[in-house]
């Protein structure tokens, strides 16, 4: 059954549960090339149903607006018929390939040079689970082709923590990524993530010994899962993750995810995971009164173990995917472990929701008098001449100072001559208001401030 036959029968069944589809006539006349760069990797099938991905966006935002506003379309007598009969109907022909190929929208990275310094942009995933987890079955070379297939540079392993999770795990470069061993590490009253770890870290009665077990390392400990993070006034936190796609699976709107999941792609169902986490950034802007450098990090949390049709497959978050929907970027010198870790260490870090697109161009830097600093840096408030912020396409640029937001401009550049003093943090949006772009800080010091 092709793409087009299936998304007639499903315009077909829709209008019964109140929501009218849009014209099929116009949407599979309409066919959006695929990106040069995935083109080489789609498969017949992906093109069968690329003449219906219209029909599928057009669709999915009518439904998710009704579910969002009163759960209109749930309440509907019909709904738990379809949602037993669609996804058998669908089984057979195009829904299993809808759930599993990859997501549209995402080009390799290519690294760049960060101009007026001597770092390169590497993009990255943080927080993978592999079969050393209990949770997950997940073998390395799948792992290393998802990354190759996305154009990852970087992998840190995050395994729940056994006595051989580190030890058997993957280190330096696997098929065209680099591979480095961390873990998730549950304490009392909280969780972290930790890399590079070259011996198990046995519990602890608190998180402040895990911390230091880790540090014992000259390893780095992370906030993991900040949402429910209790043990902030640890000391020696490196920094937090302030996105994280099982978090945001959670604290989801369940009916728009329920109905994505039926009716559309894993791509429509991943936008609705891609939101601001406002709380956390609020705590995350708390901690940096009192911690610099302190960078953020994305948490992917990838398992590849969601089958929506259980042993006769449909997974639905696999290592793809789930890369493709955001990534961690470190600005580094080189690509190897000690690179990585140092830049880490420093601050020089963003997220980029690349489900949005790509983010190649963006740049946020401080000029100062003959020299530039970057995420991480503290800057005497004499040596600043301006903030400049770099966006590869027409957005919205947020610059926060202290937390609050001073300055919101649309463009392809925001700048700001003589930043006061203080810590400045940037975020991207798109100009829908999606996220697309989140910044580690630059510390501006007052000149009396060593």
């Amino acid at each position: 059954m092709t793409g087009n036959r299936v998304a007639a029968r499903t315009a077909r069944i829709i209008p019964r549960l109140g929501v009218r589809p849009p014209s099929l006539k116009a949407c599979t006349s309409s066919r959006r090339p695929a990106p040069a760069a995935s083109a080489a990797r789609a498969s017949s099938t992906d093109a069968a149903m690329t003449s219906s991905s219209t029909l599928w966006r057009e669709l999915m935002g009518e439904i998710i607006a009704r579910a969002q506003n009163g759960c209109k379309v749930l309440r509907h007598p019909l709904v738990p018929l379809v949602r037993i009969v669609l996804p058998l109907l669908l089984a057979s022909c195009s829904a299993l390939t809808t759930m599993t190929g990859p997501a549209s929208g995402c080009v390799p990275f290519v690294p760049r040079p960060v101009a007026g310094t001597n770092l390169f942009d590497w993009k990255g995933i943080v927080h993978c689970h592999s079969y050393l987890s209990h949770d997950s079955k997940g073998k390395v070379e799948a792992i290393a082709a998802a990354c190759e297939s996305v154009g990852i540079d970087f992998l840190i392993m995050t395994d729940h923590q056994t006595p051989h999770s580190v030890s058997r795990g993957a280190r330096g470069v696997v098929g065209k990524t680099l591979f480095v061993v961390g873990g998730e590490l549950r304490t009392p009253d909280g969780t972290l993530i930790a890399f590079p770890l070259r011996h198990y870290v046995r519990p602890k009665p608190t998180t402040q010994e895990v911390v230091d077990d880790v540090h014992s390392q000259d390893a780095l400990a992370f906030v993991c899962h900040a949402e429910r993070f209790q043990p902030w006034g640890t000391r020696g936190l490196d920094g937090c993750e302030v996105v994280n796609l099982h978090a945001a699976a959670i604290a989801a709107d369940k009916p728009a995810m329920l109905i994505a999941g039926i009716f559309s792609t894993p791509r429509a169902l991943f936008e609705v995971l891609c939101k601001r986490p406002d709380a956390i950034l609020a705590r995350y802007d708390q901690e940096l009164a009192a911690r610099h450098p302190f960078p953020l990090i994305a948490g992917n949390d990838a398992h590849e173990n969601i089958q929506i049709f259980g042993p006769l497959g449909g997974t639905v978050g696999t290592y793809e995917e789930l890369f493709k929907v955001v990534t961690t970027h470190v600005l580094a010198e080189k690509l190897d472990e000690s690179s990585l870790v140092t830049a880490f260490r420093r601050g020089r870090t963003y997220i980029a929701f690349d489900l949005f697109g790509d983010t190649t161009g963006f740049r946020c830097v401080v000029e100062g008098r003959g020299q530039t600093f970057t995420f991480g840096d503290s800057v005497p408030t004499g040596d600043v001449v301006r903030l400049v912020v770099d966006v590869p396409r027409t957005a919205i640029v947020r610059l926060y100072r202290d937390g609050t937001l001073v300055q919101e401009s649309v463009g392809r550049q925001a700048s700001r001559a003589h930043p006061e003093p203080g810590v400045w943090r940037v975020e991207v949006a798109l100009e829908d208001g999606r996220p697309w772009i989140l910044g580690s800080p630059i510390w501006v010091k007052p000149e009396h401030e060593e």
